[in-house]
Order: structure tokens, then sequence, then C-alpha cells
């Protein structure tokens, strides 16, 4: 609750209490404090005095993440003409629960047929094409930086094997076997770093068109990209490293040697 109180259990005053959200609230330009005690009528069964806003809660999302929070308006119905019973229960012992239920159902209603549903299964069927998308997202980006890390040790064993009698050499004249690592590293480097530049762009486009299908969406940051960078680098440099250190450590005789 965001102001007021909820409905009480002993209360049957129908179409005379309301509880409306915050977006009702601002609807009607007032403050959740301020609308605590207000006359208020709705539906089409209106009373003739009216009735008054008794509570005001937090807004919450009661349809697709994709759409904006609507005005909301709860208030206590005689009757209910509606195809659905909403029960809350006890979760210890949720089949026999259900069960009893059934059972009561049967007892009172059988030429209907029970059917039921969890409110909480029904509002994660609204986030059913989010989770599935990141999921898909989630596989295919895995399988395209295996498939990255298996192409660049490729290249760096190719490189490192055409550059043996080379490295050898600075050996030979005193290069330090981190030296060594750095220059072999650093062409690496500059593709991975060319190769950030160009999809950094490209991802912000793809996702911030995909977030402007929320009603409710924080952007991207800038900070997701450098993240992202410090990885791609790290991943780069433990792909290469292995040939690297092995060309940097190898005898020099045992390179210049070789034919």
């Amino acid at each position: 609750m965001k102001a007021g109180s909820f409905f009480h259990q002993d209360t049957k005053q129908f179409y005379r209490e309301f509880i409306l959200n915050e977006t009702a609230v601002k609807h009607f330009g007032w403050k959740p404090e301020e609308a605590i005690g207000k006359l208020f009528n709705y539906g089409p069964r209106q009373s003739e005095n009216g009735g008054k806003i008794i509570g005001v809660v937090e807004d919450f999302h009661f349809k697709h993440l994709h759409d904006k929070i609507d005005p909301l308006v709860m208030l206590l119905r005689p009757w209910y003409q509606g195809g659905y019973m909403a029960l809350k229960v006890n979760t210890e012992n949720l089949s026999q629960v259900v069960d009893a239920a059934e059972t009561t159902w049967k007892n009172m209603l059988p030429q209907y047929e029970f059917e039921y549903q969890f409110l909480d299964e029904s509002f994660d069927k609204l986030f059913d094409q989010e989770k599935r998308l990141g999921q898909l997202f989630g596989i295919f980006a895995g399988l395209a930086i295996f498939i990255s890390c298996m192409g660049l040790f490729g290249l760096a064993s190719f490189t490192m094997e055409q550059s043996r009698k080379s490295v050898a050499i600075r050996k030979v004249l005193g290069a330090s076997v981190s030296s060594i690592l750095m220059m072999m590293s650093r062409d690496f480097l500059k593709l991975v770093m060319i190769g950030m530049i160009i999809a950094a762009p490209l991802a912000w486009y793809a996702m911030d068109n995909w977030l402007k299908g929320f009603a409710y969406n924080a952007g991207i940051a800038w900070v997701v990209f450098v993240y992202a960078a410090l990885v791609g680098i790290m991943v780069a440099l433990i792909t290469v490293s292995y040939h690297s250190l092995r060309a940097a450590t190898t005898n020099p005789v045992t390179s210049l040697k070789e034919q």
C-alpha cells in the first residue's frame, strides 16, 4: 500500500470503497495521501451517493511489459459474473489444496468442469518470449565465441610457426619472454579492437530498437561495451597465450636449426 488501507474482511461496502493505483491517482491530479477519503464513483452500477477512496497501491504490471501501466480501480462486488475465482492458498500442501478445491467444486457445480491455473505461472507466461529470446541469444553467443576462439587459436598457431626463427633471433639478442609475448599478442589485440569498433555500434543499434518495444526501459549504458571489450581482450589473450608462451620459451638453437 502506498497510502490508506486495503479492504477489511468484515466490510460489505459494495461499490462504496475503492482502491486505486498510483497511475489512476496521477490521472486525477492527486497525491496518494490526498486521494484518501476523496469521493469517487465507478462502473455502470453507480450508487446515488457514490463511494470513497480508502487506499492507493503502488503501480505494478498486470499486463505485458511492452504495455504501459494503466489506471487501475479495485472494488468489492456483491456478485461475480466472470469465469474464474481467485483463491489465496497455503502452498505447503499444494496438491491436497487442489484436490480439496476440486472436490468442493464438483459438489457445488457438478455440471461444470473443474479447471485451474496458478497466478504466478500466468504472469511468467507474459515473459516467456523474452526468456526464450535470452536463452537463444545465449546459446548462439556461446557458439560464436567458441568458433571465434578456435579460429584465433588456429591463426595464432600458424603465425607462431611462421615467426619461430625471428623469435629465436630476438631471444639470442637478449629479448625477454615478456617482451616477446607482448610483441606476438599485439597484432591479435589489434584485430580484437577493430572487431569491437565494428560490432559495438551495430549491437547498440539492435538493442536500442529492441528496448523501444518496452513501455519502460533503462536504455543501454556505455559501460556495457567497455566490459565487453575487456572480456574480448581477455579471451583473445588466453587463446593466443599458449602459442605465444611456447614460442617465447623454446630453445632458440632448436628453432634456428630447423629448415
